[in-house]
């Protein structure tokens, strides 16, 4: 007999014993060995192409002061096959790192916002310019910002972030599906992108999410000013 190698909400390597046919999984996480590729919005498709806002969040836990390892959430090498081995997962380690993920909305970024949170059952957060000076966390980072920048960010800073809407928190564009786009290609050509398994969308998409970007959080103020940059 073999052990699934499932993945719990606990975070924890599933214990069910399964017959070692070459099945990896029981039949509570089978989902988790398939990618069933994007999750698409009936609303916010391609074909629906116009102005919107581009919004960026994190997990809420990111953007504590002294962000600590949570054992739910874990990194693994990707495989041909797209089955993650639990034996070969880490603890994603976010002092130095921030996980982001960009999307764009013909509504608005708080209401999509909310969606986003009843589907997976996470505790997420929209990212604003106003946020940028806290999300770099160590010591090393800081000064390594410091040295490149000479001062903290200001509310001239602030100010360049033209198309930044405070009260709806998000870049506005005139499209915002291709800007979307191009933001994701800029990011996969630096960055690469993850695959997220999520326990609360297992149902309706195998719980893989993707376009989420593992970046050193001191580069989080560029991809800002690209963002602003991109958004007409």
């Amino acid at each position: 007999m073999a052990q699934c190698q499932g993945i719990t909400k606990a975070g924890k390597r599933c214990r069910i014993r399964i017959v070692d046919d070459g099945t990896k999984y029981c039949r509570y996480h089978k989902s988790q060995g398939r990618i069933f590729g994007n999750w698409n919005n009936s609303k916010d498709s391609k074909s629906l192409d116009g102005p919107g806002y581009i919004y960026v969040f994190t997990l809420e836990h990111m953007l504590q002061r002294r962000p600590v390892k949570q054992d739910w959430l874990r990194m693994a090498a990707p495989t041909s096959d797209n089955i993650i081995n639990y034996d070969k997962t880490r603890q994603l380690k976010p002092k130095h790192y921030i996980l982001l993920k960009i999307g764009f909305t013909s509504g608005t970024p708080k209401r999509r916002l909310e969606q986003w949170k009843r589907q997976c059952k996470h505790q997420f957060t929209l990212v604003t310019p106003r946020m940028l000076s806290s999300i770099v966390c160590s010591k090393r980072d800081k000064m390594h910002v410091l040295l490149h920048s000479f001062s903290r960010l200001s509310l001239q800073d602030l100010g360049k972030y033209s198309k930044f809407d405070n009260k709806n928190l998000g870049f506005h564009t005139k499209l915002a599906f291709q800007t979307e786009q191009k933001i994701h290609h800029i990011l996969h050509e630096k960055y690469g992108f993850g695959k997220i398994y999520c326990e609360g969308c297992k149902s309706t998409n195998g719980g893989i999410h993707k376009e989420w970007f593992l970046v050193p959080r001191e580069d989080v103020k560029n991809i800002f000013d690209k963002i602003n940059d991109l958004c007409q």
